[in-house]
């Protein structure tokens, strides 16, 4: 070790220095830590302060004093700096963490770890990049760690992980470093201590070596370029590689002691002594390291010999020169002299014809020290130059590869590395060098180089490079302006046992900021919206009712912020028995006593109670069936029922000779239902009715607007497709009658109700989908990378009637048709349509013809004309049928959509002079209602998008006059044009439309644009004609390559 400087620091301890022990020095003076300025905080124990230097020993100014308030300490003992330049103090034994920012000034204080655990007497405190901050909570014998905002987000023990507190773990100083990896002081007994290593989470990498030290551990480092671990107690410097091995023991002599050591961006390390019998406090700044190279060597002839002369090296005690007459010159060369000066006259007879080599080394006093790298060799040769001069063999040109070639730093910047393989056998050289002045290259060689990148202080986020041999390493770091914090506007969060739903804001300071959201427990609370986003957004939750007689906590946490989440517990589940029929009959329990109020009876039980229930209808009825939702076990006449939350059950007795018909309207859609004869007794979606035994009853659907009616389950007979179900009474008997919702939003492929949006790149063939809430985008993923140019995404559908979006690819050599069928962002199957089509028939579109709430798909003969549909079940075809044969080339089908809001898609044709006609389908037969929508359209008007703007079920058209890039819309019934306006006049000409869809699920289709020339991608949330408040811009500067589908 070699005494880089000295640098007189005064502490401002109003003592002598004589009257404090070494064993007490740590705790009495002063704990240091660096800023990424370089600006020394001190922690003045005594004086219960915080003193500020830099980094050459002026004092600064000072805050804090004794006491509990805001900014006041008892007895500090950790203080650490977040990349942000705000200050941590662990506030010993007030129990509290408080932060401050550069200036001194409070911002805030905690006192809780996880589980709202008080902290007792936490001692070391440090931060790592991202400003997670890690403390040693010593009298829990926890590591606790908090977020930025101060936020307990995890905890752990000795051997890691989240289990219960070791008590033989007594954390103390701590510490993190550039690699985010934690290490922690371990007192086990007297004078021997344990060093952990841990990694951000709290898993255990690695144990070093126990330590004998003198004293207490007062300190430790981190020099992050090479794993070295300094760890200083209060009059040695131990010093460990990457793997726990002691490289040195450094003993600091004289009367002295150790208060701190701290290693600079450079990877200077800084160690801090008090010197005793003064009466202010006095710092040492000692570098490790040898001393630098030698450079600018001269070599020239003088009376009498040769003089050589070098540049001083400001480090050095004195110069060693080494002297050869052939090379190599090292140490086992001769030794000219131990100089102190930078120049020595060599008293040599100069021979002719003779060679003389020289090379000189800085050393330093420092056994320990020692001397540093040999300088450039120079030579003195009496020999004339020869003529004419040869041509020198070229040095050879260097082939390497790095790894790696990209690293991003945040605003703290720090130290870098680059690995270097050659990759051919060449005796060569390489070098790095970087044209950034804010890039220090400080070591090069041995297939590494190393290097130090300084704190950005500008707004902007900034680039570098670093260039060996043509290969280039990009450095990119975070300006001021990159800096995330996260604001979450907490609603009220305790729910009852029944459950709800609720909503979190959460506010970005910019809107490049990403976030994720997590429920700790997802079985009962779930986030249905908001997963994850970049900017402003919203997270929207599921609280899942409590059938626990317990009260329960759980947390959603979003950006290492916690939402606390309470529910109250129920109190004990009842049982709720119905009678139904006009028959009359008893139900009797297995346990417990069922209290009856006419025809309802009831009783309570415990959680996970089974309860076998007997019904039995009296002399003058018949006891029918149960009425069970398939939660129970129901049989004949005895229905067990397993007591995990309030349950009902209902039983039918009817008088005999009558036969009970239930009917249950299923599915996703709405609609009604009706009976020939009799009438159907509703309770939610069940219908009832007794009939005299053997009675034929035909019943009928009629699907509620925006739905439709898939088919019957039960019948006798039914029609195929059709509305009506015949049922012959000759026992009790349940019919389903299934109705779809069916969505207007063109893409939802995680089925939230809002409309997604689909990306191929052009040229690397990777897919990706965001998924959309209004114009943000709540998550976005890669779906597959690679996909080559042959396969074309023809459209998207829901053909499994999952309710969620799938692709349809076509390849374009063979004409094989695959669906991917999608959840989310990920391909839940592939499934093959049909493995080869005819060049002849193209693709046209896709639609539900038939309204089964499958996805059908529509083909066009490109020689005839012919128009045909496949009626689809996934991806297998159910039939095909002619739509029309011969159509005429004049025609141009234009679009596939519902316009008469039947649950049918039609079809819009537009003719080469304009005219507008709409096919109303059902099936593959073309309705009477069919006609024109409009005449001789001018050519300038081109259809744009169908979709329902307006949110009536019905599609309307949007239009753009290509002259005039004026917008507009017609509202659609059937083939109607009911009305309709402009949306905007003159559309800037690099604003092009790209994707339609539902993007807040307000039932109103939307319009994703985007500008041709900067690339930033906009979203129009729409109602009717007029463009809402919520639009906004999706993303900016997307590049060309990525295209909607």
């Amino acid at each position: 070790m070699k005494v880089d400087k000295v640098i007189y620091m005064t502490c401002k301890l109003m003592l002598s220095v004589r009257m404090i022990t070494t064993v007490m020095a740590f705790l009495l003076l002063c704990a240091s830590t660096l800023m990424a300025e370089e600006i020394l905080l001190a922690l003045d124990n005594i004086n219960n302060q915080i003193l500020v230097f830099d980094k050459n020993g002026r004092f600064l100014q000072s805050w804090g004093g004794p006491g509990t308030g805001y900014g006041q300490f008892n007895s500090p003992k950790g203080i650490a700096v977040d990349p942000y330049g705000n200050v941590y103090v662990s506030d010993t034994k007030n129990n509290r963490i408080q932060k401050f920012d550069s200036n001194g000034n409070f911002i805030t204080k905690w006192d809780n770890g996880i589980n709202s655990v008080k902290l007792n007497s936490p001692s070391g405190v440090a931060v790592d990049r991202y400003g997670n901050i890690y403390v040693s909570d010593t009298g829990n014998h926890r590591i606790q760690k908090y977020n930025l905002q101060g936020q307990p987000i995890r905890s752990w023990s000795g051997n890691g992980g989240t289990q219960s507190p070791d008590n033989t773990f007594t954390p103390g100083v701590i510490t993190v470093d550039m690699r985010d990896n934690v290490y922690v002081v371990n007192s086990i007994s007297g004078r021997r201590i344990a060093i952990f290593k841990y990694d951000t989470d709290g898993t255990l990498l690695m144990r070093y070596p126990l330590i004998d030290i003198d004293d207490h551990v007062i300190a430790m480092a981190i020099d992050s370029r090479y794993g070295l671990l300094y760890v200083a107690s209060t009059s040695t410097i131990q010093k460990f590689d990457a793997s726990g091995n002691l490289m040195e023991y450094i003993p600091i002599m004289g009367r002295a002691v150790i208060i701190g050591v701290a290693i600079d961006l450079s990877g200077n390390t800084y160690i801090y002594k008090v010197r005793e019998g003064e009466e202010y406090t006095t710092f040492y700044n000692f570098g490790i390291g040898k001393p630098g190279l030698v450079t600018n060597l001269k070599i020239a002839p003088i009376t009498g010999g040769l003089k050589l002369t070098w540049n001083a090296v400001s480090d050095a005690d004195y110069y060693v020169v080494y002297y050869s007459q052939t090379l190599p010159v090292d140490l086992d060369s001769s030794v000219l002299a131990n100089i102190n000066t930078a120049s020595y006259n060599h008293n040599i007879e100069v021979v002719n014809g003779a060679n003389y080599y020289y090379r000189v080394r800085a050393c330093n006093n420092d056994t320990a020290v020692g001397c540093g790298v040999f300088s450039d060799t120079v030579l003195y040769s009496s020999i004339p130059t020869p003529t004419p001069t040869p041509t020198p063999t070229p040095t050879p040109i260097c082939s390497v590869s790095i790894s790696p070639t990209s690293y991003k730093f945040f605003l703290i910047g720090g130290t870098g590395f680059v690995n270097v393989e050659k990759t051919d056998s060449s005796d060569c050289t390489w070098k790095a060098e970087s044209n950034n002045d804010w890039i220090a290259v400080t070591g090069s060689g041995n297939g590494k180089v190393v290097y130090v990148v300084k704190a950005n202080v500008d707004q902007t986020p900034r680039t570098g490079t670093i260039t060996i041999e043509g290969q280039t390493h990009m450095i990119t770091q975070d300006g001021a302006n990159s800096i995330c914090s996260y604001t979450l506007n907490e609603p009220p969060n305790s729910f009852p046992h029944t459950g709800g739903k609720n909503s979190v804001n959460v506010i970005v300071s910019n809107n490049t900021c990403n976030w994720k959201a997590k429920s700790t427990d997802p079985v009962w609370v779930s986030i249905s919206s908001g997963n994850s986003g970049t900017g402003n957004g919203t997270v929207d939750y599921t609280v899942a009712p409590n059938t626990t007689s317990s009260v329960r906590t759980n947390a959603i946490m979003i950006a290492d912020q916690h939402i606390s989440i309470t529910q109250a517990a129920i109190s004990k589940p009842t049982l709720t028995i119905i009678k139904q029929g006009d028959g009359n009959g008893s139900v009797t329990a297995s346990s417990g006593k069922i209290n009856w109020f006419g025809n309802q009876g009831s009783a309570d039980y415990d959680f996970n109670t089974g309860v076998t229930l007997n019904a039995e209808g009296d002399e003058t009825s018949d006891f029918v069936k149960w009425h069970d939702s398939g939660e129970n076990e129901c049989k004949e006449n005895v229905c067990m029922v397993k007591i995990i939350g309030n349950r009902r059950v209902d039983v039918t007795f009817n008088k005999k000779g009558n036969v009970l018909l239930t009917v249950n309207r299923t599915g996703t859609g709405e609609g009604s239902v009706t009976a020939s004869i009799g009438k159907l007794t509703w309770n939610g979606k069940t219908g009832t009715a007794l009939y005299p035994a053997n009675t034929q009853v035909f019943l009928e659907v009629s699907p509620a607007n925006g739905s439709g009616f898939v088919g019957w389950t039960g019948c006798d007979q039914h029609q195929v497709p059709g509305s009506k179900c015949q049922v012959t009474v000759t026992e009790p008997k349940s019919v389903d009658a299934r109705f779809k919702m069916f969505p207007h939003h063109k893409k939802d492929f995680d089925n939230n109700g809002k409309g997604d949006v689909l990306f191929r790149n052009t040229d690397s063939g990777d897919i990706v989908i965001w998924l959309m809430n209004g114009s943000s985008i709540t998550e976005g993923g890669y779906v597959a990378r690679g996909v080559t140019s042959d396969w074309e995404i023809k459209t998207t559908g829901d053909f499994n009637n999952d309710g969620k979006t799938d692709i349809l690819w076509q390849n374009t050599k063979t004409g094989a048709f695959y669906i991917w069928l999608m959840d989310g962002t990920k391909i839940d199957d592939k499934v093959l349509v049909v493995s080869e089509m005819p060049k002849d028939w193209e693709f046209r579109d896709i639609g539900d013809f038939d309204g089964d709430g499958k996805t059908d798909i529509l083909w066009q003969n490109a020689g005839n004309g012919d128009v045909v549909i496949w009626f689809m079940d996934g991806a297998k075809i159910i039939s095909q049928d002619f739509v029309a044969k011969g159509m005429s080339s004049d025609w141009t089908l234009k679009a596939v959509a519902d316009l008469d809001n039947d649950g049918k898609s039609d079809m819009l044709w537009q003719a080469v002079n304009g005219d507008l006609y709409v096919w109303i389908m059902n099936g593959n037969n073309i309705s009477n209602n069919s006609g024109y929508a409009g005449k001789g359209i001018p050519d300038n008007w081109q259809i744009k998008a169908v979709s329902d703007f307006d949110g009536d079920h019905k599609n309307d058209i949007l239009w753009q006059d290509t002259q005039t890039r004026d917008v507009a819309i017609w509202f659609m019934d059937g083939t109607k044009n009911i009305g309709g306006d402009f949306v905007v006049y003159g559309l800037p000409k690099e604003w092009e439309f790209r994707d339609i869809g539902d993007f807040n699920g307000d039932d109103k289709s939307d319009i994703v644009l985007q500008n041709t020339t900067k690339g930033d991608v906009y979203i129009w949330l729409m109602d009717g004609v007029r463009i809402t408040d919520g639009s906004a811009s999706v993303t900016l500067g997307l590049s060309n390559d990525w295209q909607t589908r």
